[in-house]
């Protein structure tokens, strides 16, 4: 059985706050919803299969983006998107749903991702004014990404 003890540093001295012992409120500490823990460690494999264990549900991917290492989180995610594509078969299709009008979204039945490619120009029903361009569109999902992320946490 996975646990986590949260250990708080008080002017007393360190002391056990919790004892985390279910799998979802694991999910909840490592989320990297809010802001990623930075790991500073030559050994993130190693790391990440630590906290597979802890986690299985959350692809490998994710955890290398939990703990700072977004760019190998991507690579993961993307190498697991391959494998789930020649495992099916299947291509990509329009997510579903009513099109963006300055973004469309891809995926497959088996897919656990949902992909999103910005248009060069937004369809005819965009009614936020002028089309400021891709640019501005990935600078506006930037925003929506980092909203609300404190500061991250450092351990070692």
């Amino acid at each position: 059985m996975p646990f986590v003890v949260a250990l708080l540093n008080s002017s007393a001295g360190i002391y056990v706050d919790a004892v985390l012992h279910q799998v979802a409120d694991i999910h909840n500490l490592f989320s990297s919803a809010l802001a990623n823990f930075h790991v500073p460690t030559r050994l993130y494999y190693q790391t990440c299969v630590f906290l597979f264990s802890l986690m299985p549900r959350r692809p490998l991917g994710h955890h290398y983006s939990t703990i700072g290492f977004n760019h190998v989180g991507k690579v993961a995610i993307l190498n697991e998107i391959v494998e789930q594509m020649q495992k099916s078969g299947q291509r990509f299709r329009r997510s579903p749903g009513i099109p963006g009008t300055v973004a469309l979204g891809f995926t497959f039945d088996t897919c656990s991702y949902h992909l999103k490619v910005i248009r060069d120009r937004p369809t005819a029903t965009y009614k936020w004014g002028a089309f400021p361009g891709v640019a501005a569109v990935l600078d506006k999902y930037r925003v929506v990404h980092e909203i609300n992320r404190p500061v991250a946490c450092s351990t070692t």
